[in-house]
């Protein structure tokens, strides 16, 4: 039968494993078997210190107190030992003892448990301790007998299977200090013929210092104050992190109205270069008809000029006289035309003007609006600034919190 000495995968459950009320109010119980309960006071505020690595320092030297954690020399010393056997075989009439010894006795606790895979056995289990004359028995004489195969449960050492046909535990004397021998007894001496299949799973726990019950029941109040720190964090977080959402929405918006705005003030900027530039060119062809019509006075004047010199030779020249008059007739009816065609230019220079000073009155109502929108994105924009730099402020203290939790966890036992 192989004898092994297997670290548990999972520590052992103690009383002040689990956070309790008692703890969040900076009370908590050592959990000792012997029914007494000490209670110790913590008030241990983390608020009290700096949020920087060397208040996190300070903060864990008073959890810590005359008990400095160092996770090499505490880790071993709260590592149960699980010795274990499997269908183990007591042979007919013979009974078989097996020897577990416990090099810290003092307080520490032995749990035990028992499955028979078919019939029964006797068992008991016997203390002794060096210098003692005669061993103690610890667990009297008594019989197991196995239970049906179909009764499942979790077993102590962390394995599902069979049911614990008989277990239980105890707690060494305080005073026990000399080397102890822990002895299995497995009897099938009154069986004539039949064999018996016996498993076993024995688990020693070290005892536990009081400075270290002491630093535990410390750091377990102070984390109950560390995680409500950590949940208003989180809390701050999780609103900054709305506000920004909305600031950003609000930021967007006005950005789009904004962008509509500009978009509508480069139209209206278009639109005015294109009527500056029809009024340029009616303004043009009003001088080109004005140069025009000069033209056709002058000329009509030379020409009146020379109806006056040639009146007295009028008769001679009637043949030319009614020729002159027909052309002084034409260029009547030319300056006629261009005269309606200086009027008729004149108004749509007067029209272009009146478009124009409309399209100025449009531009400056949008420019107008879009300054007081530009106003509005400004103080959206800094509401934002002031959101983020509250949302790093409580990101950095959620991080803080995290990192004092995770280290007084390393504190529990």
């Amino acid at each position: 039968v192989e004898q092994h000495w297997i670290p548990s995968a999972n520590k052992t459950a103690y009383p002040w494993t689990n956070m309790t009320a008692a703890a969040a109010n900076g009370t908590m119980s050592n959990g000792n078997d012997n029914g007494t309960t000490t209670t110790t006071s913590v008030m241990i505020d983390p608020k009290a210190f700096p949020q920087t690595p060397d208040g996190l320092t300070a903060f864990l030297q008073q959890i810590d107190g005359p008990c400095p954690y160092d996770n090499d020399s505490d880790a071993p010393h709260s590592t149960p030992a699980v010795y274990q056997a499997t269908r183990m075989e007591i042979l007919a009439g013979y009974h078989k003892e097996i020897s577990i010894p416990l090099l810290e006795p003092q307080s520490c606790r032995v749990d035990w448990e028992i499955r028979v895979d078919e019939d029964d056995i006797d068992f008991r289990l016997v203390q002794s301790a060096a210098g003692q004359p005669a061993a103690v028995p610890t667990v009297p004489v008594q019989r197991v007998r196995a239970l049906s195969s179909s009764s499942t449960t979790t077993s102590k050492s962390g394995g599902g299977g069979k049911a614990a046909d008989a277990s239980g535990s105890f707690t060494l004397d305080q005073d026990a200090t000399s080397p102890t021998t822990l002895l299995l007894v497995f009897d099938n001496a009154y069986s004539w013929y039949t064999p018996k299949f016996v498993s076993y799973t024995v688990t020693v726990t070290p005892p536990i210092s009081t400075d270290r019950l002491e630093r535990a029941e410390r750091a377990k109040a102070a984390l109950s104050k560390v995680l409500v720190s950590a949940v208003a964090a989180q809390e701050v977080v999780a609103t900054s992190d709305k506000t920004a959402q909305r600031t950003a929405q609000v930021v967007e918006q006005q950005q789009s109205k904004v962008d509509t705005w500009q978009e509508q003030v480069k139209v209206c900027q278009t639109a005015e270069q294109e009527q500056l530039q029809a009024s340029q060119t009616v303004q043009q062809q009003c001088h080109d008809l004005e140069e025009r019509i000069a033209s056709q006075k002058a000329r009509l004047a030379t020409e009146r000029e020379q109806l006056a010199k040639l009146e007295q030779a009028i008769r001679e020249l009637q043949m030319e006289h009614r020729v002159r008059t027909e052309e002084t007739a034409a260029l009547q009816s030319a300056i006629a035309t261009a005269q309606h065609d200086f009027q008729t230019a004149t108004a749509q220079s007067q029209d272009a003007q009146a478009l124009w000073d409309q399209r100025q009155a449009q531009r400056r109502q949008l420019e107008r609006e879009a300054s007081a929108d530009v106003t509005q994105l400004r103080a959206v924009q800094q509401e934002r600034d002031a959101a983020d730099v509250a949302h790093g402020a409580a990101v950095s203290e959620l991080d803080f919190l995290e990192r004092t939790a995770d280290a007084l966890r390393l504190r529990f036992v």
